[in-house]
């Protein structure tokens, strides 16, 4: 019995050793299992808080590069908004420009046309009156040799070829030269014939070669020499032949005259209508050109009117443009940075 009780003690001692041991070993591995845990607990803290780092570290890095790109954005819309609007500024100017120089380029043109043109009308006022001089010049010779054909006459005739009834009429500055030139070498051309004419009259051409009073000096000679010649019957004799002759000779002179007279008055006529014409050609001439002349000054100051009003106009213009565009590139650029943050 007591051996029973002591088996049962041994028994009973050996349960507990070995549950002493089984504590001891379980004690031992929980603490082993404890202390992994806390390992991979520490190890996993230790991971978070890298992990927390790196995302930390990241945002961070997202911020900066996010500062970074907001200051780059404002710096290319600040450099965007003044290269627009010195473009703006640029093209209106262009157009202010371009408006100026183009109608300055009109005006020097057309003053260099009329330049040219006013050059040219000189030049063919210098050309006119030479040639209405030198028909001045044929026209005094003709009036020479018509008063020479007629020298006999000329007591009676001078006053037809000068003085008031030579003057012609003034024809005025109104009227074309080149017409009042032709008209002026026509008539110089009546005066001409009327000249050939009076040449061929067989009187007028007696007298211009032998002067009357020649011819009556002459006869008077001979009646003396006649009646006073050695063994003349003296003068009264003569006398009825002298007064014969005397009268034939006045007579032919007369008939000279008659006939001559209405070549004189053709060819006086048509020289006074030629020296008028002639007047009035260098008057038309010089007033078309000085008309020619005040017309381009007047045309000038006309475009330097226009210029400046050209000027004025583009002036407003650019300012108003200008401050519209200016207006549209504000609104413009005050949207842009929130336009950018929604693409970003």
């Amino acid at each position: 019995m007591l051996a029973k009780v002591g088996d049962l003690k041994a028994g009973v001692a050996k349960v507990a050793a070995s549950e002493r041991d089984l504590i001891k070993s379980r004690a031992e591995r929980m603490a082993v299992v404890r202390r992994e845990n806390l390992q991979r607990e520490e190890a996993d803290t230790d991971k978070l808080n890298r992990r927390f780092m790196e995302l930390d570290a990241r945002r961070q890095q997202e911020i900066e590069l996010a500062h970074a790109a907001a200051e780059a954005r404002g710096a290319w819309i600040h450099r965007a908004y003044h290269a627009s609007k010195s473009a703006l500024a640029d093209r209106a100017q262009g157009v202010k420009d371009r408006r100026i120089g183009q109608v300055q380029g009109s005006i020097m043109r057309n003053r260099q046309a009329r330049q040219e043109e006013l050059a040219k009308a000189k030049l063919d006022h210098g050309e006119f009156l030479a040639k209405v001089a030198a028909g001045r010049a044929v026209r005094r010779d003709l009036g020479k040799a018509v008063l020479k054909t007629f020298r006999s006459y000329q007591l009676l005739i001078h006053g037809r070829f000068h003085g008031n009834a030579a003057a012609g009429n003034d024809m005025g500055q109104e009227g074309d030269p080149y017409r009042s030139h032709a008209l002026m070498l026509e008539n110089t051309g009546v005066a001409a014939e009327a000249a050939a004419d009076a040449n061929r009259l067989p009187l007028v051409r007696l007298f211009r070669l032998i002067p009357l009073w020649v011819i009556l000096v002459v006869v008077a000679g001979m009646h003396l020499w006649y009646s006073f010649r050695p063994g003349g019957a003296g003068i009264t004799p003569a006398l009825p032949s002298f007064a014969i002759s005397m009268g034939t000779l006045i007579l032919l002179w007369l008939v000279g005259l008659v006939t001559g007279l209405p070549l004189v008055r053709r060819a006086s006529s048509a020289l006074a209508s030629a020296r008028a014409y002639e007047m009035a050609a260098e008057k038309q001439s010089v007033a078309r050109l000085a008309a020619l002349d005040a017309e381009i000054q007047k045309e000038n100051a006309s475009e330097g009117e226009s210029l400046s009003e050209t000027f004025r106009e583009s002036d407003s213009d650019w300012k108003a443009g200008l401050a519209e565009g200016q207006k549209k590139l504000d609104r413009k650029f005050s949207a842009l940075p929130a336009r950018l943050e929604s693409l970003y």
